[in-house]
C-alpha cells in the first residue's frame, strides 16, 4: 500500500510513502487511522488537513493526495508519519 503525495506549487515534489493507508470522507476532507487500544478498535487517529487537499484518489492500494502548496504537502506527510506511529503504539497494546 502505497500514499503518494505531491503539490501544484511545485510539481517535483512527490514524496511517496509505502505502509497503511488512511481512510478519507470527501465531505469534511477528514483523514483517519485506526488505533486500537487494547481490545477496543472504535478509536481513530484524525486529520483535517487546512487548507484541504485539491484531489483525493484511491486506486486499488494506491492512494494519491494532491495539495496546492508544498509546504500543505509536507505538513500532510508529517501527520502520516506520527498518525502511524501512534497507530504502531496502539496495536502493541493489543491483547489475545
Amino acid at each position: 500500500m502505497t500514499v503518494l503525495i505531491a503539490c501544484l506549487e511545485d510539481p517535483s515534489v512527490s514524496i511517496r510513502m509505502d505502509g497503511r493507508l488512511p481512510d478519507y470522507v470527501p465531505a469534511t476532507h477528514e483523514f483517519r487511522l485506526n488505533r486500537p487500544i487494547g481490545d477496543d478498535w472504535g478509536q481513530y487517529i484524525r486529520h483535517v488537513p487546512n487548507p484541504p487537499p485539491v484531489i483525493v484518489r484511491t486506486e486499488e492500494s494506491t492512494s494519491f493526495v494532491v495539495f496546492e502548496r508544498r509546504d500543505d504537502a509536507n505538513r500532510f506527510e508529517r501527520w502520516l508519519i506520527d498518525a502511524r506511529e501512534e497507530q504502531d503504539r496502539g496495536f502493541r497494546t493489543m491483547r489475545g
